[in-house]
């Protein structure tokens, strides 16, 4: 990836039935992958963003970007996004 394709803001949603969504995590105007030289697959640029624990359990989980990226570019790519916590049986 160039760095016209690096996100700005987004913000992280949970659901249980896949229609209501609250919000989990929301960034705004994130200056972590602005003018990073580096691939995205460098581990040098990878970067973790750790959330609040609100003690629920989502089925669903969706990500937005909420403005236009870095190069005033609707694109949004995630290059790999891994999430970690717990599982509930039903």
């Amino acid at each position: 990836m160039n760095d016209r394709n690096r996100v700005k803001s987004w913000k992280v949603e949970g659901s249980t039935d896949g229609s209501t969504f609250e919000i989990i995590d929301n960034k705004v105007d994130t200056t972590d992958f602005q003018n990073s030289n580096r691939s995205f697959n460098d581990p040098k640029n990878q970067k973790n963003f750790p959330v609040q624990p609100n003690n629920k359990y989502y089925r669903y989980i969706r990500i937005t970007s909420t403005c236009k990226n870095w190069y005033n570019d609707d694109l949004f790519i995630l290059f790999r996004v891994e999430f970690f916590g717990f599982v509930q049986s039903e």
